[in-house]
């Protein structure tokens, strides 16, 4: 860590602000669309389109995530694709899947088997298959038993879709444009699956659920962008009180669903999920190998709301966060001459 930039005095007063248990209803909430090949299939496509272009303050801070990229990048490298998508469920606030390819059939079987995961998905079906004269798997199986645990979450849905266009069915748009309040009804619910994280064990492992620690880095980020991958975990961990060899990443619905996996979720495989799932840009030095850990980060999503933090517009926040940015444009730091934050103006 660049003690230069980030002194005792900087990580003291993030120390002091740190939100012990808060739960910000402005932060962002993420979406995971599943469905057959982008290629061949544009419904995810039309969703986040409708998702990024409607104005309205329910779909503002609202982001739709696919996993094309993730596997693309070879993010968790040795964990089949179950278990990768049971650690994009547990980052997501919902999931939606198309029911539109044999992949996704599969998708649709192995969510529902898992209670974490079947609790936050929603399914899109042709409405073909809507009815009880309907026949098959679809029908008689998995998308039965969501259709009678409906009524009991407000994030598990059957939704009979026109295949070529599923944005033109009302029940649908109007549980994406709504999705905000959805989830300020239920807080109580989401705020157990994203905790602030401050567990540590007799063994002094400090112990944080991906969720969680995805939206505190984003928070980190944010705050004291451009800043190289390896501070980024240094200063998380000193304001945390923990220590990199300390720090253990969890997933809740491994935990809960597959106890007897011995898994391993390593600080380096969350910064390359962010990168991918376009939450951060991650610029790589000049002339310097490929290493995510010496990469600079900035946001790509922009928050309003601070879920690490308390106090946030507080004047020593404020003052220490404009001294570390000033700190950095004096050194000549990548990307720090073009940061400028809403109290700089």
């Amino acid at each position: 860590m660049d003690t230069r930039v980030y002194t005792e005095d900087v990580l003291e007063v993030l120390k002091g602000h740190l939100a012990k248990k808060a739960f910000s209803m402005r932060r962002p909430l993420f979406v995971f669309l599943c469905g057959g090949a982008s290629e061949k299939f544009h419904s995810r496509e039309m969703v986040a389109d409708l998702v990024s272009r409607h104005s309205e303050s329910e779909t503002k801070n609202v982001f739709c995530v696919t996993a094309e990229n993730i596997a693309a990048m070879n993010v968790f490298q040795g964990m089949d694709l179950l278990l990768q998508e049971a650690l994009i469920a547990d980052v997501s606030d919902c999931i939606l899947l198309f029911c539109e390819s044999p992949g996704s059939f599969c998708e649709l079987g192995a969510f529902t088997a898992l209670p974490t995961v079947r609790s936050i998905l929603s399914v899109a079906v042709d409405k073909r298959y809507r009815g009880s004269g309907a026949e098959g798997f679809l029908a008689k199986g998995p998308v039965a038993d969501l259709e009678k645990a409906s009524p009991l979450s407000p994030w598990t849905n059957v939704f009979y879709v026109d295949p070529l266009c599923p944005v033109t069915t009302p029940d649908l748009t109007r549980y994406l444009l709504a999705f905000r309040s959805t989830v300020q009804s239920e807080p109580r619910k989401v705020s157990q699956r994203k905790p602030i994280n401050n567990v540590t064990t007799g063994r002094g492992v400090y112990e944080v659920n991906v969720g969680s620690f995805v939206l505190e880095l984003l928070d980190l980020v944010n705050v004291l962008s451009p800043i190289c991958g390896r501070d980024l975990e240094e200063v998380y961990c000193r304001i945390k009180g923990s220590s990199r060899d300390k720090l253990r990443v969890l997933s809740p619905t491994i935990e809960n669903n597959f106890r007897q996996y011995d898994y391993h979720i390593g600080y380096e495989s969350v910064l390359l999920f962010m990168r991918a799932m376009k939450m951060v840009r991650a610029t790589e030095r000049r002339g310097a190998e490929e290493d995510i850990l010496s990469a600079s980060f900035a946001p790509l999503i922009r928050l309003e709301d601070s879920f690490m933090f308390k106090g946030a517009n507080d004047p020593d926040f404020k003052r220490v966060i404009a001294q570390v940015l000033l700190r950095k444009r004096k050194m000549g730091v990548v990307g720090a001459k073009d940061v400028y934050r809403r109290y700089d103006r």
